[in-house]
């Protein structure tokens, strides 16, 4: 399923580089996403036995290698639309996917075993997802809650590949000496960030791991969306209007620095929550139910940019404040709850 999800993304890719087959594109690209994400994640999380303290670390790789690619097409795929055009950005996009695809094929030969896939096989014992809910009702309720709580902040994060992308081309001062960077620089800054900041609070948990004062995983997901919701306070207070100061990049720099380190307290927390809490003959549905809360983040991100023609940039602001602020005391309380359902493993 990884190979013919990555494959149909290539296509996907390819087929935007033609005028006439965008949609036909996008589609490919949604299918071949929807094959490729949860199962690469579950394979990554059946790395490990359960208990295993190193799967939130291997989630934390695994999180780098995904923004060292978003770090990279941004800088590509703006460059190549400046000198070419969009098709060329879309082709390289879709050369990038095979490329991925070889290193992974290349790279399968060191992968242990599917444990779970060969003691299914062994046993012979199927159940049918009815009788899986029924059998495993509190773990899936617990990761259904956390997937619906991660919503909103979606919802908020994703400004920054929408409103913060306007913003950032109307509002914020780009020069840096006598060079101007492209608007599409800006979305490289956050997987910069990302590779910078996952040591340091790799370090910081193994610390806490060590004197047994780690925070539950629901708990960091909470943290996410206040440092989430602190980025975007900063931003209301040193804000301008259109027509007014330009904004300074290094402003934009530390108020991402901000969202930056929230997601990386909810989203590699949450794939390894999901991957450590669920049922071994469902991980990869759930796994699908974790990226679903993204789908409807991202729906949500466009719904709230709508508002942004309407209100003033510091309103706008605030009102994403108080959205991933509220967000973060309903994940604090309901996730709290959430574990307690958990039984032991």
């Amino acid at each position: 399923m990884i190979v013919a999800g990555g494959v149909t993304m290539a296509l996907g890719h390819f087929s935007l580089a033609f005028h006439n087959a965008f949609f036909l594109g996008l589609f490919l690209i949604i299918v071949g996403n929807g094959c490729f994400k949860p199962n690469v994640s579950t394979q990554v999380g059946r790395l490990y036995g359960a208990g295993d303290g190193r799967r939130t670390t291997a989630f934390f790789i695994f999180y780098c290698g995904i923004n060292l690619g978003a770090f990279l097409s941004p800088l590509v795929c703006g460059e190549l639309r400046q000198e070419v055009g969009y098709d060329a950005g879309f082709a390289a996009a879709g050369f990038g996917m095979l490329l991925g695809l070889v290193i992974y094929l290349a790279g399968q030969k060191h992968l242990p075993p599917d444990r779970e896939k060969e003691k299914s096989q062994a046993t012979g014992k199927r159940m049918s997802f009815a009788e899986q809910v029924r059998e495993h009702r509190p773990r899936v309720l617990a990761i259904v809650a956390v997937c619906v709580l991660a919503v909103p902040f979606w919802g908020v994060y994703e400004q920054q590949g929408n409103t913060i992308a306007v913003y950032g081309d109307k509002i914020v001062n780009r020069r840096i000496g006598g060079w101007e960077m492209p608007t599409e620089f800006l979305q490289s800054i956050n997987p910069f960030l990302i590779f910078l900041l996952t040591p340091l609070l790799n370090a910081l948990w193994a610390w806490q791991r060590k004197r047994n004062r780690e925070p539950a995983p629901t708990t960091k997901m909470a943290l996410g969306l206040f440092l989430l919701g602190l980025g975007y306070l900063l931003l209301a207070l040193l804000t301008a209007e259109e027509g007014g100061h330009r904004l300074s990049i290094l402003w934009i720099v530390v108020c991402m620095a901000l969202y930056t380190t929230g997601e990386l307290f909810l989203s590699p927390i949450g794939l390894t929550f999901v991957s450590a809490e669920s049922p071994p003959s469902m991980t990869s549905l759930l796994m699908g139910c974790w990226f679903l809360s993204s789908f409807f983040g991202n729906y949500t991100a466009g719904w709230l940019g709508s508002f942004y023609p309407y209100l003033s940039h510091r309103g706008f602001f605030f009102m994403l404040t108080l959205i991933a602020g509220t967000a973060g005391v309903v994940m604090f309380v309901v996730g709290r709850l959430a574990v307690r359902m958990l039984p032991a493993r």
